[in-house]
């Protein structure tokens, strides 16, 4: 496709101090920067790039980053335009593999005031109880470790974040 790999920088998880290596970048002719780290990470990156008036786009990375989180992080403002791989979109449950589902489970988050910073985490352990509810369906209730884990081999359903199957 033509993309090319410009540098690649490797920071600890207690890192708050990005100012080098986005200065690095600020000089370089980098049109796109990949980011993969937590919410309070990529926070911080993009607030000091904002700093730095560092015109580069950016992609986030890592299936939780979650955008209202990052933006409540860091203001807002140097999260505009920011694009966000994720692992489920709550705000847009018209996009999820099962819009149903999806849409109940944002709605009941929402219903249940909990806070909307964990919904993206949230969605994969609710992927996962359902996941083992399907499977002790087709168990029929039997929850012993051995045949429930046989039958988690028989499930297959469209969960919210994606198609759960196991081979």
């Amino acid at each position: 496709e033509g993309v090319e790999v410009g540098e690649v920088f490797y920071i600890d998880a207690g890192s708050s101090d990005f100012y080098p290596i986005l200065t690095q970048i600020k000089n370089s002719d980098a049109d796109l920067l990949v980011l993969t780290h937590n919410n309070a990470g990529v926070a911080k990156i993009l607030e000091q790039k904002y700093e730095l008036s560092l015109n580069q786009k950016v992609l986030c990375t890592g299936g939780s980053v979650w955008p209202y989180t990052i933006a409540k992080l860091n203001g807002g403002k140097p999260s505009k335009g920011v694009m966000v791989l994720a692992f489920f979109a709550a705000d847009y449950p018209q996009y999820s593999p099962n819009p149903a589902e999806a849409k109940y489970y944002a709605d009941e988050w929402k219903k249940r005031k909990l806070p909307w910073d964990g919904v993206q985490e949230g969605s994969r352990a609710y992927e996962a109880i359902m996941t083992i509810a399907e499977a002790l369906k087709i168990n029929n209730g039997d929850g012993d470790r051995k045949t429930l884990r046989n039958a988690l081999e028989k499930v297959n359903r469209e969960g919210i974040i994606g198609h759960v199957v196991f081979d």
